[in-house]
């Protein structure tokens, strides 16, 4: 039941005729160098003059099948590559001493820059038949690290390609997927809707003979998530035992036997787990209200310790759909705030008393909360430039780690300076030995650098402590200054003389002993075996040129 035509692949009609007219005109915008047509989706200008098209979207929903059926009938010969194929970089060398019987990288290369060889399909059985060739590359986004630079590889050939490339990807938002985005025309595959699904499926059980209805299809197409590969392996394996499929069988609730139930929610459920930020994105966005509470509880437990966090980060982005004013807006944010503090307190509970009874309350007032009181759609406020609108990483990740570095390094300062008080207390000290630690190489360069060291080695200060000093102001959870005091800046320090206090500060040796002054054990005896070493190596020179 494959689709032998375009007009039977099921929704995303419109991407569709965008990728057949980019086909059509292929040839005349790139080796005709004529004006590619003007197009536009929404309010978005489409740039047809790509060289490349990146098709993306989940797994199941015709990306493959309707680049194939377009190719054919376009009148393009398709060549696909996927991910059980080695995609590397490709090797000259090897190229040379097999030509093009070595590595797949290398054919590639040398079928879609070769003028002689790009106006038919060198890898046609039909000589009779060939066509210009269009090559496909699918999976993209999930080449393996066998596939030695292979994203570079395919931007580099896109850029000097001869013929049309399709690329094919599920997650278009993978960081590794950047650099391919920037080159080819993105269009995005959608889930068709569970009516479109419904119909067309409802058209292969009457021909395969399992009689069923509309309603029955249109839950089951829900229950697999849209995907259409899926809900036909699913249908043969209930044909196999059955020729009738009910509602009932559909939710595992009908009271017949075993074998009833176990055709039901259990066989038709989608077996693939969803990302974190596929589950944000839906219990977020509109999708998230067609599911029940249980249902929504249960894609919190994908991942208990992220997806809670990025609702966290994106709740406030999201309009809420039930908010008539900006008024009644921050009044929803508040009671979805209220909610993850509720949920906050009893995570702690629950990771640090071992009450993990609480982990369905967890997930609940974590995320099922707030996201039913903010639902809607999402907005991009412009606080990061650049960014797309799509669920953002959880930033209290890098904040929490960048927290804890600081109080590792203020903890060790603290002891060498032989501090007590806590964080309050010493801070009473930073803007001092800030100006210690700089004024003498601002004033005297080089020179200023004994002044440098002695003052380290009074304070019994290593390396690791002036850097925090002289950086960890920027971090955000740095301590506060003392009341009262005014911040310091840093006055600039040459390059050439920061170089030349490194080399000194490595010489030395910046472990400290027992009494806070410097240990000078290990890299000065390393230097002495290196400068003998070197003594030799120039002995050795001179009896040679004698």
């Amino acid at each position: 039941h494959k689709p032998k035509t375009t007009d039977d692949v099921v929704g995303n009609q419109a991407n569709m005729r965008t990728l057949a007219l980019w086909l059509r005109t292929w040839n005349r915008t790139h080796l005709q160098n004529k004006p590619p047509p003007q197009m536009s989706a929404g309010k978005r200008e489409l740039d047809l003059g790509k060289k490349a098209v990146l098709l993306s979207g989940p797994p199941g929903i015709g990306k493959t099948t309707t680049a194939q059926l377009l190719a054919e009938r376009v009148g393009f010969g398709a060549i696909e590559v996927n991910a059980s194929d080695t995609r590397g970089k490709s090797d000259g060398a090897a190229k040379r001493k097999h030509g093009l019987g070595g590595k797949m990288s290398n054919q590639i290369r040398e079928m879609i820059t070769n003028s002689a060889i790009c106006a038919t399909n060198p890898m046609s059985r039909d000589a009779g038949a060939r066509r210009p060739p269009l090559l496909i590359m699918d999976e993209c986004d999930g080449m393996s690290g066998s596939d030695r630079g292979g994203i570079g590889e395919i931007v580099d050939c896109i850029k000097n390609t001869k013929i049309p490339i399709i690329c094919i990807c599920n997650d278009k938002h993978n960081q590794k997927m950047k650099p391919l985005k920037n080159v080819c025309l993105e269009l995005d595959f959608r889930r068709p809707t569970k009516q479109q699904v419904a119909k067309r499926m409802l058209a292969i059980c009457q021909e395969e003979g399992l009689q069923t209805d509309p309603v029955t299809l249109e839950t089951l197409a829900e229950m697999s998530n849209g995907d259409l590969r899926m809900l036909l392996g699913h249908l043969q394996q209930i044909r196999l035992t059955k020729d009738r499929l009910t509602y009932d069988d559909v939710r595992g609730t009908s009271g017949g036997s075993s074998s009833s139930s176990s055709s039901g929610s259990g066989l038709l459920a989608k077996d693939a787990d969803l990302s974190p930020f596929a589950v944000a994105s839906t219990l977020l966005g509109f999708e998230g209200g067609h599911l029940s509470i249980p249902d929504q509880t249960n894609l919190m437990f994908q991942d208990m310790d992220l997806i809670p966090l990025l609702i966290q980060e994106n709740y406030v982005n999201h309009r809420p759909k039930v908010a008539g004013s900006d008024r009644q807006r921050m009044q929803i944010v508040a009671k979805a705030a209220d909610g993850i503090s509720c949920g906050d307190l009893a995570s702690n509970m629950m990771r640090g008393e071992g009450e993990w009874s609480l982990m369905p309350f967890v997930g609940v007032m974590s995320g099922v909360f707030p996201a039913n009181y903010v639902r809607g759609a999402r907005e991009v406020f412009g606080i990061y430039p650049g960014e797309g609108n799509f669920p953002r990483f959880a930033a209290w990740l890098g904040n929490n780690s960048s927290t804890n570095k600081n109080m590792r390094l203020q903890g060790d300062l603290a002891n060498h300076l032989r501090c007590g008080g806590g964080g309050q207390a010493l801070s009473e000290y930073l803007n001092l030995l800030r100006l210690l630690l700089t004024k003498p190489l601002v004033e005297k360069g080089k020179e200023g650098i004994e002044d440098i060291l002695q003052v380290m080695q009074s304070y019994g200060l290593t390396k690791e402590d002036r850097e925090y000093l002289l950086t960890g102001a920027s971090y955000k959870n740095f301590p506060p200054a003392a009341k009262g005091a005014k911040k310091q800046k840093e006055p600039a320090v040459p390059t050439a003389v920061k170089s030349a206090l490194t080399r000194r500060l490595n010489a030395l040796g910046m472990n400290t002993d027992d009494d806070g002054g410097f240990k000078r054990g290990k890299k000065q005896g390393g230097a002495k075996a290196g400068n003998t070493k070197g003594k030799a190596k120039a002995k050795a020179k001179a009896k040679g040129k004698k």
